[in-house]
């Protein structure tokens, strides 16, 4: 499963996708609920996600990623989101993309992004 990964994200929760071998078709990888939406649980909720992707990588199950996010917890995970995972991230989407159903999102996101060059050893910060 090493590839391109998409999150979408809200205050609310966050799901990870992926794209399928049938392109322009998204796979839903994992979802996250906060049981806590409120403006005080933005920051634990976006760290929660962050740490995820940390050990994800670690674990080589992905070499990239688009983060679509409703503006304010967009920049919550900017602001939490570690220097590793930060250059992984292809391409930043400031939407709420949460209640698109999964096969209109591709629509709305970045499919045909270049390749980067994958580290030899993605274990290593």
């Amino acid at each position: 499963m090493f590839g391109h990964w998409f999150v979408i994200a809200s205050q609310k929760s966050v799901s990870i996708y992926t794209e399928t071998k049938k392109r322009n078709r998204l796979e839903l990888l994992r979802k996250f609920e906060n049981p806590f939406p409120e403006e005080a649980s933005a920051i634990p909720f976006a760290k929660e996600i962050c740490s995820y992707l940390e050990s994800e990588y670690q674990s080589k199950n992905f070499y990239s990623l688009t983060i679509a996010a409703e503006p304010h917890f967009c920049g919550k995970i900017r602001e939490v989101i570690g220097p590793v995972i930060q250059k992984l991230v292809l391409s930043w989407i400031k939407k709420d993309l949460e209640k698109i159903p999964i096969d209109r999102l591709p629509l709305h996101l970045p499919l045909d992004l270049p390749a980067p060059k994958i580290p030899e050893n993605p274990r290593r910060y």
